[in-house]
């Protein structure tokens, strides 16, 4: 079964309301983009983190150094803006 170009439209225009929608509640509720940021990067960092030590650390202590990384960077980049715009808080 062919689709017509009628067809084809509504199906792009349906796909890029649904992005939207997606956008619009990623802005709404901001821990779920920390948390999809903070996992993101730790899929990044503890590799690194295994390949520095070597054979010494289990894959778990390396995803958890990873994430203690991103905790320590989320936290001083938080007192930087606390202690730089203290009229914010």
């Amino acid at each position: 079964m062919k689709l017509d170009k009628s067809n084809k439209f509504s199906l792009n225009q349906n796909m890029i309301e649904t992005i939207q929608n997606i956008g619009d509640r990623f802005l709404k509720n901001p821990l779920a983009i920390v948390l999809f940021l903070t996992i993101s990067l730790n899929l990044i960092i503890a590799p690194v983190v295994m390949a520095a030590s070597g054979a010494e650390i289990t894959r778990n202590t390396a995803y958890a150094i990873g994430i203690l990384y991103c905790v320590t960077l989320a936290l001083s980049v938080y007192l930087f803006t606390v202690i730089f715009q203290p009229e914010r808080f």
